[in-house]
């Protein structure tokens, strides 16, 4: 720092105080780079610079407001207030008119997303439902499933036990009938050793006789058998003209309707 100092003008107080304020400057920047070392130099530099961030701190604060005030300031003076109003006014406008289209916009989101909740919910339900649908419907066919299970166990026991009747009630026939033939044969073979003890082999009636009892079981179920078939045969035939004349009474019967 330097200064020059007129020594014609020391007798103005004005310039003279001055002077001397330029000399105490000019000692204390002296005394200071003689007085403070490199770490008091550098605390006296974060000292400044935190003036100056605070100071910037508080003028961007009141930006804002120094901008409105500038703004009102011209437009009231230049154009006048009702001027003034007007352009808040239209301002006023386009902010709410902003704020509207962010919060329908938002709002339509946030209902798309409900949708979609509610749709998923709705899916949600529909399918547990329809679970619980199936669910009684395999419940009902397993117990008519078991309800089958027993009816045709309990019938096969039936079948079974009725089988078992009729296995031993054909065995007992065909016992009973194996010893009547038995006794049967029995008597045709005591009637042949009558023929011969009694030496009456001339006799044509008795060898007929003996013939005729030797083969009549077997002739015997011969014609039974052949019985029951043509028993079956004329049943079957008579059946099939009653159906034959049922039939043509039945188109006689349409045809006088028409």
């Amino acid at each position: 720092m330097s200064f020059d100092i007129d020594m014609g003008r020391l007798g103005d107080p004005a310039f003279r105080a001055q002077a001397l304020n330029q000399v105490q400057t000019l000692t204390q920047a002296v005394s200071d780079n003689v007085l403070c070392d490199s770490e008091c130099k550098r605390e006296k530099k974060i000292q400044t610079l935190r003036e100056k961030y605070e100071k910037a701190k508080r003028v961007k604060k009141n930006i804002p407001t120094i901008y409105r005030d500038a703004e009102r300031d011209y437009l009231v003076f230049a154009k006048g207030e009702p001027y003034y109003n007007e352009v808040l006014e239209e301002r006023y406008k386009a902010t709410a008119q902003q704020i509207l289209k962010e919060y329908l916009k938002k709002h339509r989101i946030q209902m798309e997303a409900l949708d979609n909740e509610l749709d998923l919910y709705s899916s949600g339900v529909l399918y547990e439902q329809n679970m619980r649908d199936l669910w009684k419907r395999y419940e009902r066919e397993e117990k008519m499933l078991r309800l089958k299970k027993a009816k045709l166990k309990n019938e096969i026991s039936v079948s079974n036990r009725e089988s078992s009747y009729e296995d031993a009630s054909r065995d007992k026939q065909e016992m009973v009938k194996k010893i009547v033939l038995s006794i049967y044969y029995f008597i045709v073979f005591i009637f042949l050793v009558y023929i011969i003890a009694k030496k009456r082999y001339n006799e044509a009636i008795l060898w007929l006789a003996f013939v005729v009892l030797l083969f009549f079981p077997y002739v015997k179920a011969f014609l039974l058998e052949k019985g029951g078939s043509l028993k079956d045969t004329i049943t079957a035939y008579f059946n099939n003209v009653n159906l034959q004349e049922n039939d043509v009474s039945t188109c006689n019967r349409a045809i006088a309707t028409k």
